[in-house]
């Protein structure tokens, strides 16, 4: 009876999914891919290892910087690559690295540091992966040795090219050699002639070739080198013909990251990343790739403004986890009839906590902020701005991120505080632009700043100019790491929109029309309106974008551009809205008419993430059988058969 019994009983455990809601974990499909370039020569910094990283299977690679010339003729050498796998690091916490810059100068202590591309400690010396830097030459026509192998760290090494020689003769420089990369080693540049500069190196890989005179190497693909400078995609080194060429990078990991050929005499390889250079190398890079473990995420932004809600906390919650917020930004100021126009709103604030304690089945207290719109401090107004998760009050809850300001005069409003906020990790949000105190002429706003994020602090919208009577302030980029401000507004045009997290999709600023909107995905700020004198019609500034900071269309935004001069006929424009999550409204224009409405551009709304790993997905508990029209059902989740 007991065997037949265990059939019966094990059988049933095939079916327990179709009667029972059991919670299940979903493995993660695809990679992630990570490229860390910021700051490059500025020494230690701090990377937030995700949720879902997985120590079972990943990569890490790195590609050294490169060096400029070091002397009248001494080429610069190109930085080395390693790699290694399945580093364990601890979801949710933190590691440290060091981008690379170009080596330039005599290479005391400080000018070491600055060159060197690490990652995962506090020095070349110690840490899990280490690429080391391409040297510069010596003297008059020293080549600089490229990057070594046995100054590296990794299980996988390949050794930069070396600069090439100078000739004494003429003073012609070598080419500065190509950097290695995951296909192999940088190639050498090349050599000057009697009447020859050298070419760069070739970047990466058997098929690549060194610099000759006049002619740069071939990169990673066999392609790419030549007389001027290197094909775009192909990691060739420039030519020595062109005066001035420069290397290219290789698709190594995307058409924007890869090995970097190396650049002729006088060239500059910034943006290449490893390659040797004439006036500039490159700098360094680490590239992060993973499987995603089992982590789960749950995204709170219903309902802003309401006040106190309710989570539930799923029933496979476990303290292993992240929570993080953006507060909400403020809106654009108003523009005042033949006064000023309207100041930019303030960016959210960032914060993070790591591994919340919570009851699984039970629940959280939390709020999402709308954006502030006025100046107000009342009780009720300030309620609605607060995003804050574990408490009834901002002051007191497990985290919490501070709002950015409405303006309601020409200084730009401040955004969401640091130190106002609450998490083992704060960032600040970017300040809206002041706008000018321009009576009698009519003024495009000022831009929006942009929010905080996971990679840092939010960027200040540009601002607009007194007698400039026509541009709008750029909204400020979102979110640290390669962002930037807000362009200010000149004669001609709109300000451009502050570059997002990585570097890249601020709007721009119009010449005679709407400003562009930030590029979807980035965090970038939109760019400023300007006005059409032909038509006497002013433009609306463009709106502030989300980058992908959380997930794909959730993350840190940028502010909005800020309003055209109003014109003489129709509604003075509005200025653009932030990104929605965080980003600070743009700025409205000055109105010229008593007829015309002046709005500023509308804040981006809070934002809570919660990202854990899941627990066991059977229940806890004791097992429960009964039998039921001819069925055997369990019910809970521990049971033994003997």
């Amino acid at each position: 009876m007991r065997k037949i019994l265990a059939i019966i009983v094990s059988f049933a455990l095939t079916l327990i999914p179709f009667f029972f809601l059991v919670p299940t974990v979903q493995a993660a499909t695809g990679t992630k891919t990570i490229f860390l370039t910021a700051n490059p020569g500025s020494g230690n910094q701090t990377w937030n290892v995700p949720l879902d990283w997985n120590s079972s299977n990943n990569t890490i690679e790195c590609i050294g910087s490169g060096a400029k010339a070091g002397g009248t003729r001494a080429s610069g050498g190109g930085g080395a690559y390693a790699e290694i796998s399945n580093l364990t690091l601890t979801a949710g916490g933190t590691a440290t690295y060091s981008i690379g810059a170009s080596a330039t100068g005599t290479l005391s202590l400080s000018a070491a540091a600055a060159a060197e591309t690490y990652f995962n400690g506090t020095a070349s010396s110690s840490a899990s992966l280490t690429c080391d830097w391409g040297h510069q030459g010596i003297g008059t026509n020293g080549a600089g040795s490229g990057g070594l192998t046995t100054a590296s760290i990794g299980t996988i090494k390949f050794a930069g090219g070396n600069g090439g020689t100078g000739n004494t003769t003429n003073g012609a420089a070598g080419g500065g050699g190509g950097a290695a990369g995951p296909s192999g080693s940088g190639k050498n540049g090349g050599n000057a002639g009697v009447s020859a500069t050298g070419g760069g190196g070739g970047a990466s890989g058997n098929l690549a070739t060194a610099g000759s005179n006049n002619t740069g190497g071939n990169g990673t693909n066999g392609t790419g080198g030549g007389s001027g400078n290197a094909t775009a995609g192909s990691g060739g080194g420039g030519g020595g013909l062109a005066g001035s060429a420069k290397g290219a990078i290789d698709n190594a990991w995307d058409s924007s990251h890869g090995a970097g050929g190396g650049a002729e005499d006088a060239g500059d390889d910034t943006g290449v990343y490893g390659g040797g250079g004439g006036t500039a190398g490159g700098q360094g890079i680490i590239v992060i790739t993973y499987t995603p473990s089992t982590a789960k995420q749950v995204i709170l932004t219903s309902n802003a403004g309401s006040g106190n809600q309710t989570w539930s906390v799923p029933s496979d919650f476990t303290d292993t986890n992240t929570v993080e917020c953006i507060g909400s930004g403020g809106n654009g100021g108003n523009g005042v009839l033949d006064t000023t126009p309207g100041a930019g709103g303030g960016g959210g604030a960032y914060a993070k906590g790591y591994n919340f304690t919570a009851t699984p089945g039970g629940s959280v207290t939390y709020a999402i902020g709308a954006a502030a719109t006025t100046s107000g401090a009342t009780n009720a107004a300030n309620a609605a701005r607060e995003t804050y998760f574990d408490g009834t009050a901002s002051s007191s809850a497990y985290i919490t991120c501070d709002w950015g300001e409405f303006s309601s005069s020409v200084t730009g409003a401040a955004g969401g505080s640091a130190a106002l906020s609450i998490g083992s990790t704060t960032f600040s949000g970017g300040a809206g632009a002041t706008a000018p105190n321009s009576s009698g002429t009519s003024v495009g706003g000022a831009g929006g700043g942009g929010s905080a994020g996971p990679f840092g602090i939010g960027q200040i919208g540009g601002g607009s100019t007194a007698g400039t009577t026509d541009g709008g302030g750029g909204g400020g980029g979102a979110a640290g790491h390669s962002s930037t401000v807000g362009v200010l507004a000149n004669s001609t045009t709109g300000g451009n929109g502050g570059a997002g997290t990585n570097g890249t999709g601020g709007g721009t600023g119009s010449a005679s029309g709407i400003g562009g909107n930030g590029t979807s995905g980035t965090g970038g700020g939109g760019g400023g309106g300007f006005a059409n004198s032909g038509t006497n019609t002013g433009f609306a500034g463009g709106n502030g974008a989300v980058d992908n900071g959380f997930a794909s269309g959730y993350g840190a935004g940028g502010g909005g551009g800020g309003a055209g001069g109003a014109q003489l006929t129709g509604p003075a424009p509005a200025g653009g809205n932030g990104g929605t999550y965080g980003g600070g409204g743009g700025g409205a224009s000055e109105a010229v008419l008593t007829s015309q409405g002046t709005n500023g551009g509308i804040g981006g709304q809070g934002i809570i993430v919660i990202d854990y790993i899941p627990s066991a997905a059977l229940p806890p508990g004791p097992a429960i059988f009964y039998f039921k029209g001819g069925w055997l059902y369990i019910k809970g989740g521990n049971f033994f058969v003997k």
